[in-house]
């Protein structure tokens, strides 16, 4: 089952879910969570998964493994102070076409990246990295100054737990060690403010022969543990044509994201059916107002980058795009940035506010 069956844990799932509309904060029309709504996300999802053409669900620690879970908590806890104090550095953001933003008041979830160290290169290193595939232009960050971190102990030591519980999640449904697999690279995307994330596959495949390109980051056919903390969000899968185009529009699988909650990204979700379909996800806040969550998404990447040891910069990175125009928004964008000019006179006031929220709604959620 998607959603805890503990009736305690149920109840206090059922008040974060209907904070904000109740009383009726957003708008009176807004239908309220119920157990029997709870009910129908999980039988949709069931359904799916026991006609086969579902593959994604969460993890679930047993009764006998209190001790994993406890640590698993804390490391969770740990890691994700590390991160905010520490990791939360803003650079300028241009997905697509789309106009150039700092990070920090971009609509798109704010994106951070840990990867392992392979191999020294003079004064340089060699890490693992996400987004330097087709991710390069739909993320948008500037390459120039775009930061790939090393994995600190406390993640390191999560990691090797998430590693576990994949193993745990497969062997759990008879399919021991199909994708087993060691995690070399954590992306991390912090929520707030309303950012959220579309409809879009982490591994993308060719149109017409359905083969995984060339390009990805990630490596194929391996799966992404979805780590989550704070505030409730929402993570939903629907089934595209190999053009984009929805298969049915109305048809949604909800997983409701909490904290410590994990839920595993099967590969085989992505890969286009024999009907030339395949499932796409996206992520939202169920509070657009106030809610404030992080996940940490923990894969297996092909790709390595030269990065500075001090700073973690990308060395070398370069804006793409043959007109220059991209280069030119990004470069308009940092100098007003940098000279605290037009859209961010106030930038220093709306930061502080911003993490002054994004701490006091950790704290909540925090032990």
């Amino acid at each position: 089952m998607v959603i805890t069956r503990c009736g305690r844990d149920r109840t206090m799932l059922l008040r974060q879910l209907n904070k904000g509309i109740i009383p009726f904060e957003i708008k009176p029309s807004t239908p309220l969570w119920t157990p029997q709504r709870l009910d129908t996300i999980n039988q949709r999802i069931r359904r799916a998964r026991e006609r086969k053409q579902f593959y994604s669900g969460c993890f679930h620690w047993s009764e006998i493994q209190r001790n994993q879970r406890k640590r698993f908590n804390e490391l969770l806890e740990k890691c994700v102070w590390e991160i905010v104090n520490n990791y939360t550095i803003d650079n300028v953001k241009c997905p697509l076409n789309n106009p150039a933003n700092m990070a920090l008041f971009s609509p798109s979830s704010f994106d951070i990246y840990f990867g392992e160290n392979l191999v020294k290169k003079n004064k340089d290193v060699m890490r693992t990295a996400y987004a330097q595939g087709s991710g390069v232009n739909s993320i948008g960050l500037d390459p120039r100054y775009a930061k790939v971190h090393h994995l600190f102990p406390d993640l390191s030591a999560l990691r090797d737990m998430v590693v576990d519980a994949v193993k745990q999640f497969y062997a759990d449904r008879n399919e021991f060690g199909i994708f087993y697999c060691q995690f070399n690279h954590v992306s991390v995307k912090l929520y707030f403010c309303n950012k959220k994330t579309g409809f879009h596959a982490d591994v993308t495949h060719d149109r017409i022969t359905g083969v995984a390109k060339a390009n990805n980051s990630q490596q194929p056919k391996t799966p992404v543990a979805i780590v989550s903390f704070g505030d409730v969000k929402m993570l939903e899968f629907m089934k595209h044509y190999s053009d984009g185009r929805k298969v049915l529009p109305t048809e949604l699988l909800q997983f409701l994201q909490t904290t410590g909650k994990m839920i595993i990204l099967d590969p085989r979700d992505e890969e286009f059916d024999s009907k030339m379909t395949h499932w796409m996800h996206r992520s939202q806040m169920i509070d657009k107002k106030t809610g404030v969550s992080m996940t940490l998404m923990f894969r297996v990447v092909q790709k390595w980058i030269l990065v500075k040891p001090g700073t973690a910069t990308v060395c070398n990175g370069v804006v793409g795009g043959a007109s220059g125009k991209k280069k030119r928004k990004m470069d308009d964008c940092r100098r007003q940035f940098e000279m605290r000019t037009g859209p961010y006179r106030d930038y220093d006031e709306r930061h502080n506010e911003i993490f002054m929220n994004i701490r006091t709604r950790f704290i909540a959620h925090s032990k």
